[in-house]
């Protein structure tokens, strides 16, 4: 099936780029995340607060070494049809050792990129068609409306609520950015 192909083919980029950054890419369905992280947090000692969870299409988990784990749920990616999960994850690893988790750099550079990128709207942007061919949005749909800021407010919701951090909403900046210009 088509789905499993574009599914498929976001695991192996993502297997790649881990393989150069030192991590490991665990992908499965539901279920199998659900094991996964569950054994994860058990044998990494972590507590109620500190547990990772297995929602959503994946995540990036470290265990007590420091090893990153990127996790790809299988089923949620098809569910969505999003096939950019891999690419996400692989940004955070990537910012997580560039930025050496400083979280005032972090929430900087976020705040710069999401300031600029709130100014620009589609008409600015060449995107596809159905048949791939670049075109120019003559509506110019403001960013505001798009998917990348109503999964920013998903984040964002989760500081009101304590449960994330300012730093790693503005690092989801960079890996919501970089799934805009695929999706």
């Amino acid at each position: 099936e088509l789905i499993d192909k574009y599914v498929k083919a976001d695991i192996a980029r993502a297997e790649v780029f881990a393989d150069k950054l030192g991590a490991d890419v665990f992908s499965g369905s539901q279920a199998e995340v659900d094991a996964f992280v569950d054994k994860f947090n058990k044998d990494n000692n972590l507590t109620d607060d500190k547990k990772y969870s297995s929602d959503g299409l994946g995540s990036i988990i470290t265990d007590k070494s420091g090893k990153d784990t990127i996790i790809i749920n299988k089923d949620a990616a098809r569910q969505t049809q999003r096939f950019t999960t891999g690419q996400h994850e692989i940004l955070h690893a990537i910012l997580k050792k560039s930025l050496k988790n400083n979280d005032a750099i972090t929430i900087k550079l976020g705040q710069e990129l999401k300031s600029y990128l709130d100014k620009m709207s589609t008409k600015d942007l060449y995107l596809k068609d159905g048949k791939g061919n670049f075109i120019r949005d003559k509506n110019g749909q403001k960013i505001a409306n798009s998917d990348f800021i109503n999964r920013f407010n998903q984040y964002a919701k989760k500081v009101k609520e304590g449960t994330y951090s300012e730093a790693a909403l503005f690092e989801e900046v960079f890996t919501l950015a970089s799934e805009a210009m695929v999706n």
